[in-house]
């Protein structure tokens, strides 16, 4: 399994917009092959907004981000602080 972990910068005040972009996003994570969750989570004072998502394999997190990934830059072109910050990890899950 792989863990995606993305961060976006909006700036304080940012709250509504950066909840907005979760529903808008939401729905294209859950109908994408290999998703296995995601969770939306921030530090609205600061106007930092993250996300977790798992995924099955790495094939299915590529997948998504080739479509996925441009139709997000493009919606926060205009309101981000800088470029969102992405990394996937491999997750270990112990046997007890």
């Amino acid at each position: 399994m792989y863990a995606q972990y993305l961060m976006l910068k909006l700036g304080p005040g940012m709250q509504v917009a950066g909840d907005k972009l979760a529903d808008q996003f939401a729905p294209a994570f859950k109908a994408a092959k290999g998703f296995n969750g995601v969770t939306f989570f921030g530090d609205y004072e600061a106007g930092e907004f993250q996300l977790l998502a798992l995924w099955k394999t790495k094939e299915d997190y590529e997948a998504f981000q080739k479509v996925a990934l441009p139709q997000f830059k493009q919606a926060v072109a205009a309101i981000a602080k800088e470029p969102p910050f992405i990394k996937l990890f491999e997750v270990y899950q112990p046997k007890a």
